[in-house]
Formats: structure tokens, sequence, C-alpha cells
């Protein structure tokens, strides 16, 4: 490479000239200059050979492929770093980003979209991701334990279809729910069921049901209620109707 090349030149004259003279100096500075152009021009016709993806399982094959052919034969020094615009159709990718690796690689990274729940709606189950958008409901095999996801339940839920958004408010809500979960290591819950008169009503796995109430209060109700459920489920293994609507306390009653 003739950036090396001129390394080794200028290494060799200046071990043998210890104290170089004008002349010399010139023409060490001449030659690395000639040197550097040599390197500019080398680097800056570098074209892209390869293109590897990092998290293709996320997107489909059509936009891989007109990923790909966009970056090939790209100058790989002027390449734009992202490369969302490709995956703006694609539901589980959040943005994208090229790597380059010298001199010919290309990495692209997919950056996932976080599934957050299911929604139950007119048109079946549709699965919402972390900013609110809504997709059809897929397979586990496309995206992990999105079966085991909670499935969200309202009234206000049956009018919305794929491609549209929960409103501010309702995303709100979800997030806060499922906070409030992770906070208190709480999992298990099958079902969210939101009332008219926002009440929460959680139906879990083993069969067993907690009732919230309102959203008044709803952390320290929520704390207990989950703390009861957990001795409850140690002590007899059976599912219980749990009933966490008033501040001061709740009830519980085994069921068959």
């Amino acid at each position: 490479m003739p950036c090396a090349v001129g390394a080794r030149l200028a290494s060799v004259i200046f071990k043998s000239h210890l104290s170089p003279s004008p002349t010399v100096m010139r023409l060490i500075i001449t030659g690395a200059l000639a040197v550097l152009v040599a390197c500019i021009i080398l680097a800056s016709n570098l074209r892209v050979r390869k293109v590897i993806f990092e998290g293709a399982e996320l997107s489909s094959q059509d936009a891989l492929i007109k990923c790909r052919s966009s970056l090939l034969g790209q100058r790989i020094l002027t390449l734009r770093r992202d490369v969302s615009k490709f995956f703006c159709e694609e539901p589980f990718v959040a943005g994208a980003n090229a790597r380059i690796v010298l001199p010919y690689t290309v990495v692209v990274v997919l950056r996932g979209r976080k599934p957050i729940g299911l929604i139950k709606t007119g048109g079946g189950l549709h699965v919402v991701f972390d900013n609110g958008s809504i997709y059809r409901r897929v397979e586990s095999a496309e995206i992990k334990d999105v079966s085991e996801l909670p499935v969200f339940i309202s009234d206000e839920f049956e009018r919305l279809r794929a491609g549209e958004r929960l409103s501010d408010e309702d995303l709100k809500r979800l997030k806060r729910l499922l906070s409030l979960f992770s906070s208190v290591g709480f999992s298990g819950v099958r079902q969210v069921e939101f009332g008219s008169a926002r009440e929460i009503k959680l139906r879990m796995r083993d069969g067993s049901i907690i009732e919230l109430g309102s959203e008044v209060g709803l952390r320290e109700r929520f704390a207990l209620a989950a703390a009861v459920y957990a001795e409850l489920k140690r002590k007899h293994g059976r599912p219980v109707a749990i009933d966490a609507r008033s501040i001061k306390g709740c009830t519980y009653r085994l069921l068959e």
C-alpha cells in the first residue's frame, strides 16, 4: 500500500540523516504529501463489495435486498450511516445504522422495536409496540415471547386496526401498568381489562383474578395485592380472587 511504503521510506531517511539538510527535508515533505494524496485518492475510490446484516430476523427479505442493492458499489468513506429509510415499513425495526469495516465491507445493524403487549380489537388480537403503533398478531417464532405478552382489553380498543396508534393517554396507561408489574417482579398476567369506570381487572395465567379498581392510589393497592397474591399462591397453590378496590386493604377467596 502507498501509505505503508511512504511511512517506511520516511523512517529510513530519518534514521540515515539524524540532522537532515534543508534539501532532504524538502524531499521528505514532498514525498509525504505525495503519499498522502495517493492515500486519499485510493481511499476515496474504495467501493462497498459486501453488506452484512445484524438483526436481519427483524426485517422482511424484500427490505434487506433493497438495502443491500443500494449500498453495493457506493464509495465506502462517503456512505451515509443512517440507513433507516430502507426499513421504514418494517414494523419490528426501529432504525438501522451502517458500520464501515475497511476496506470493502459494511455492517448494517438493525434496532428492534419492543412489543409491550397485545390488544383485543374488533379485528382480533394485535401487537402493540413501545411507540403505540399497532400491528397484526404474529407467531412467537417471528418475535420472541410474543405469546407471553399480556392482552389489554377495553371498549375503546374495539375500533382500532393494524397500522394505527394508541392514543397518548392509552399508551401511558399501558406503560404505567407494565412499569408497576416490573417494579414488584410481578409476572403471569394473561389479561388486563379496563372497565367503563376506568377500573382495572387482572386475569392471571393460573386462573386467579385481581380487581384493582380505579387508578387512584393504584401503586399502593397493586403492591399490596401482589404481595397477597404471592403469599396465597405459596400457601395454597390454587387460583384466588383478590379484591383490592378499596384503598384501605384487600380481601380474597380461594377459587376452584
